[in-house]
């Protein structure tokens, strides 16, 4: 058995997780290799194409998308184009809302929208401004809803496509994001992102800190109810929850590219291989 595990184009290199997951693999007997989604390739000779890594999706996401539609005519992909496509752009919440999932409030503004007195409409002392397609904070922008920087930021960001305005919540700082992975529908771990001291951006590449957590039940059952709406079965999935008012609230679902903290969590990549397993075994 043969498994392809997708990454961007210009980082085709083992990233933090996929030896992980590559070597468990191999112990079940499945070759697996990690390779970018624009090589030229015959996907058919690989009994499935598992979406892992890429990283560059969004700039170019309807190209990316087709991509996996193509490959689809040939072989099994995880996730599927179907929840892929639902999951790039982040309207899905404004649907997760009117299912009942509690989440972050929410102002939603299209494309080429005019942008006068938005933010100020929303009494929102200090709002995040972001893309509606994006990853990893890229294009974010957090800041005194009457800062004029803030107002143009919009105004650029709104040139290029739907945009976001959500109040900032203090427990992103103080607290942290909460995440909880799944695999194959089943909660497999949970972890705790917080924020470099004096910023709100829980990533990595901005110092965050991640750490293993155990979620109040509260969390789970609303995690459970958001892989309950997904238009297709999952493979994988983050659910990613904050604080605000003592209830955890969704900020955002990750089931294209998420960081599933495997060296962290002990067992994770076992879990994700048998996961993988049972796909090549139906």
């Amino acid at each position: 058995m043969r498994v392809a595990l997708i990454t961007g184009a210009e980082m085709a290199k083992p990233d933090p997780e996929s030896h992980l997951l590559i070597h468990e693999l191999g112990i079940l007997g499945i070759s697996s290799e990690l390779i970018s989604w624009r090589a030229s390739l015959d996907w058919s000779l690989f009994d499935l194409v598992v979406i892992r890594t890429p990283w560059d999706y969004f700039l170019h996401l309807e190209e990316f998308l087709s991509w996996v539609e193509n490959v689809e005519q040939v072989t099994k992909v995880l996730n599927s184009s179907r929840i892929l496509r639902w999951n790039s752009h982040k309207k899905y919440l404004k649907e997760l809302s009117s299912f009942g999932v509690p989440t972050v409030p929410t102002l939603w503004v299209n494309k080429n929208q005019q942008c006068d007195d938005l933010i100020d409409s929303t009494e929102w002392p200090i709002v995040v401004v972001k893309p509606a397609v994006s990853i990893g904070a890229i294009g974010a922008l957090k800041g005194q809803s009457k800062d004029n920087h803030v107002k143009q930021h919009l105004e650029e960001e709104v040139r290029k496509g739907d945009v976001m305005i959500q109040p900032f919540l203090e427990s992103v700082a103080d607290f942290g994001e909460l995440s909880l992975i799944y695999f194959n529908g089943a909660y497999s771990h949970s972890i705790l992102k917080k924020p470099q001291q004096g910023d709100y951006r829980v990533q990595d590449a901005y110092g965050g800190t991640n750490a293993l957590y155990e979620p109040e039940i509260e969390a789970q059952k609303i995690g459970d109810q958001v892989l309950s709406y997904l238009p297709d079965f999952s493979l994988y999935a983050r659910v990613d929850l904050v604080k605000y008012q003592n209830q955890w609230l969704l900020m955002e679902l990750e089931a294209i590219e998420p960081e599933l903290f495997l060296p962290i969590a002990p067992q994770a990549s076992i879990r994700l291989a048998a996961a993988i397993k049972f796909h090549l075994d139906k």
